[in-house]
């Protein structure tokens, strides 16, 4: 991730911490963890997202979840784990 644009993400995190609630890169999403997502997703996710996981793991803007990977088998974890939404998506019979 660009320099600046990630200085920038800071600044705002900082801004308006009543809005933006992320986590810390105490607890960051590790490699094996993102490997396996990019294996099941079948793509790769981009340098940002990677970025955003390692740096602030993942959180809310307001009331919105921003997905993330929990580092938690795929198939048993629950909420905003980006690969659980998509494996329960495939699931859904329209």
């Amino acid at each position: 991730m660009n320099e600046f644009t990630a200085r920038k993400v800071a600044e705002l995190v900082l801004l308006y911490p009543d809005v933006v609630s992320f986590g810390t890169e105490a607890d960051q999403v590790g490699d094996y963890w993102i490997c396996k997502a990019e294996q099941v997703l079948g793509l790769d996710l981009s340098a940002s997202y990677k970025w955003f996981l390692k740096t602030y793991v993942g959180g809310e803007i307001g009331s919105e979840e921003i997905y993330s990977i929990y580092g938690v088998d795929f198939e048993s974890v629950n909420g905003g784990d980006i690969v659980y939404q998509h494996l329960m998506g495939k699931k859904i019979i329209w």
